[in-house]
């Protein structure tokens, strides 16, 4: 496997290049070659949904990223909710529902 240095890289261009052009495919094919080879690290589709949700305005498809995103180890819990949130501002309500009821039957919080 590779060091943390080349997970660092490919994320360091993939911002970089974002800044330079912003909601091309040329943004998203690089994040998506990360993902391939970092398949268990949450960084790589949570910036595919942002970049769909800023630069393409499809808050369907970031919310699907973020979802993909929060399913991964080390992704911060708020993820999941942002999916469904995004999911039902787009009238994807079942969809949300059902993100939201993943959650919650795979929690252990009681509060849930």
């Amino acid at each position: 496997m590779f060091g943390d240095e080349v997970l660092e890289g490919f994320l360091a261009a993939a911002r970089a290049r974002r800044l330079l052009v912003a909601g091309e495919l040329g943004v998203v094919e690089l994040l998506e070659r990360g993902a391939a080879r970092f398949p268990d690290d949450w960084h790589f589709p949570f910036y595919i949904g942002i970049n769909a949700f800023v630069f393409l305005e499809d808050p369907t498809r970031a919310a699907e990223h973020f979802a993909l995103a929060s399913k991964r180890p080390g992704a911060p819990g708020y993820l999941a909710t942002l999916a469904a949130k995004l999911l039902s501002s787009a009238g994807e309500c079942d969809r949300s529902l059902q993100l939201l009821d993943e959650l919650q039957r795979g929690t252990q919080d009681p509060l849930m």
